[in-house]
């Protein structure tokens, strides 16, 4: 499942760890946004 990084809208797939400035983050939940014409996602901090 394709979706979106909140973050910096590259695309990455469900479930994917992707990077940020100062975490390793797992694609976590699916957060619909009404309106916005995009999906946003929660990402989960991996320990």
């Amino acid at each position: 499942m394709l979706t979106w990084c909140r973050e910096d809208l590259t695309p990455v797939w469900w479930g994917q760890r992707v990077s940020t400035a100062e975490k390793e983050h797992e694609v976590d939940v699916l957060v619909a946004m009404p309106g916005a014409g995009i999906v946003a996602i929660e990402l989960k901090a991996r320990s």
